[in-house]
């Protein structure tokens, strides 16, 4: 055998004995926006969600075009777009994705139209609601503009949208508004049980859940009626199931639902401030209490399929988040966050 021939054999078993190093280029990160309102001033900061570091102390001090007196309420992320949601000045602010620079205002304040939600029908196509409205706008994603308003019920809050169509939660009247994004308009109405608060998707799109307070949970003399969760077939526009957000030891005429959310695990998860309550979708078993949390808010990163839950102290201000599992809802591990944390946008 020629000895060029004999050095690259021994070239090659080198390359592959035990000796040899692997690279690793798994990068475990995990970021968020936290949008904060401290003495009626909001600050936006970028956070590293695995240790609570701040990486960006404040966005909006970049953004000459929304003052920190813009209360931001909401926020959503849609493509290459975040949605700040400015509720007292009725507006809706666009930032850039990537970036995080402005790009547009979306401005209700000629008709004084509080913006409540947005869902996303495809790449061109959002509906908005408004809190204060029987309306839902057409946005047009590619100018930021309206180009159309849609009558509903009363007090449309959240929207959601499966396939092509669009589910709004009218709280004032009790009912589900189905609009088709294909007509652009309602073409059905649902009753559900009273104040629908929270609307959403199960993950293969099939079917939509909507959480309702029912009624006498303002102090009023109204006898208290449960809060139920209500799974509605996308397919039919049919009510399949009415699920009482409650257990044994906890009555649902008893549970003011706070904050609501579904997880890729098809779970509904609700916080009534004092107890975090599970409810499996598909299988639609009656609802578990995963335990006492003082929860403010619950969120999805779709990112790294977590839950997140905001929680308060008994002071309601909020001191640390927790990372829960999507499914049991059980702690992963907390982070410390600094008071008047409001609102939690995952973004990679």
């Amino acid at each position: 055998m020629k000895p060029k021939y004999i050095l690259l054999i021994f070239l090659l078993l080198t390359a592959c004995s035990g000796e040899e190093k692997l690279i690793d280029n798994f990068n475990d990160t995990s970021k968020a926006l936290f949008i904060y309102n401290i003495d009626n001033k909001a600050s936006i900061a970028k956070v590293d969600l695995l240790n609570g570091s701040v990486l960006d102390e404040n966005i909006l001090a970049k953004i000459s075009q929304i003052s920190d007196k813009d209360t931001i309420s909401l926020a959503r992320h849609f493509r290459d777009n975040i949605f700040l949601f400015a509720k007292a000045s009725y507006k809706i602010y666009v930032l850039d994705f990537n970036t995080l620079e402005y790009k547009y205002t979306i401005d209700f304040s000629q008709s004084q139209s509080i913006p409540a939600d947005i869902a996303f029908a495809n790449a061109t196509d959002a509906f908005i609601t408004f809190e204060n409205s029987d309306k839902v706008a057409l946005l047009d994603l590619t100018n930021f503009a309206v180009a159309k308003q849609i009558k509903v019920g009363n007090s449309p809050r959240s929207i959601a949208a499966a396939g092509n169509q669009i589910y709004v939660a009218n709280y004032s009247d009790h009912s589900v508004s189905v609009i088709d994004s294909r007509t652009n308009k309602q073409e059905a109405v649902i009753s559900v049980a009273p104040f629908p608060v929270y609307v959403g998707v199960r993950s293969d799109g099939k079917e939509v859940v909507v959480v309702s307070r029912g009624l006498g949970k303002d102090f009023t003399d109204v006898v208290p009626t449960a809060a139920i969760a209500t799974i509605i077939d996308v397919a039919t526009r049919q009510k399949v199931a009415e699920i009482p957000i409650g257990t044994s030891t906890i009555k649902a005429e008893t549970v003011l639902p706070i904050s609501s959310v579904i997880t890729n695990s098809n779970y509904l998860f609700v916080t009534n401030g004092s107890n975090l309550l599970r409810i499996n979708i598909k299988n639609r078993t009656a609802a578990f209490n995963v335990g006492k949390f003082s929860y403010q808010g619950l969120f999805f990163n779709n990112f790294r399929n977590e839950l997140i839950a905001l929680a308060i102290d008994e002071q309601g201000n909020t001191k640390k988040i927790n990372i829960c599992d999507r499914s049991m809802g059980t702690i992963n591990y907390s982070v410390n966050v600094k008071a008047g944390l409001r609102w939690i946008l995952p973004i990679y």
